[in-house]
């Protein structure tokens, strides 16, 4: 009975860590060969992942997350329990999207707010 349940979430989160996979791959406007290629993977492995056929490793994870110039809590965040993204705030989920150069613009704009303000 165990092993049933294991292999259903097994199943269910290999299918969602694929679907966040190809949405990410798809906001960064890659291919899935320019994704194979960045991550030195093969195409039909990422595939097989975006569809939910193959579990991708931690290693492999870290590949596509360096490929996708994401960090691994993108794909990881909604599957531990003790994660500090909470599913109510999507502003961070939105901020972990964003390139690095986006990242540090949006991180200076509010470095300069809070001078201005809390001074």
């Amino acid at each position: 009975m165990d092993k049933i349940c294991n292999d259903k979430r097994k199943g269910f989160i290999s299918a969602e860590i694929g679907k966040k996979i190809y949405d990410l791959r798809k906001l960064k406007k890659l291919s899935r060969e320019q994704l194979a290629e960045k991550s030195n993977l093969s195409t039909t492995y990422i595939f097989d992942i975006e569809n939910g056929k193959s579990m991708p490793s931690c290693l492999t994870i870290i590949d596509i997350c360096n490929a996708l110039d994401i960090s691994s809590s993108e794909i990881l965040d909604d599957f531990l329990s003790n994660s500090n993204v909470n599913s109510d705030e999507s502003w961070l989920k939105n901020f972990y999207a964003l390139s690095k150069k986006e990242k540090a613009s949006v991180i200076n704009l509010i470095s300069f707010m809070a001078n201005e303000f809390l001074e």
